[in-house]
């Protein structure tokens, strides 16, 4: 059963706050590399394509996650930060 979210639950508390840990045996360039694709669908992004804008994953530039076919868009941001693989900041 799904939850409905609900003001106890709808902000992250001492009681209700969860944690998640994820490793991925790979290197971190792989990792990177799979991520940042625009060249094919993107599996862990439900296999959607990133479309970047000119200055492509640089600060300010514009980034959206889009069905292969380009009739859906799922997320639309900006990229904040970057250094790499080892630091990423979208909105």
């Amino acid at each position: 059963m799904l939850e409905t979210p609900t003001a106890s639950t709808s902000s992250p508390t001492a009681a209700n706050r969860r944690v998640f840990k994820i490793e991925i045996n790979a290197p971190i360039e792989a990792v990177w590399r799979e991520i940042t694709r625009t060249d094919a669908p993107i599996l862990c992004f439900f296999n959607n394509r990133m479309s970047l804008g000119r200055g492509g994953l640089a600060p300010g530039s514009k980034l959206a996650m889009r069905t292969p076919d380009g009739k859906w868009t799922g997320v639309v941001g900006t990229i904040r930060t970057g250094s790499g693989t080892r630091s990423d900041s979208r909105t």
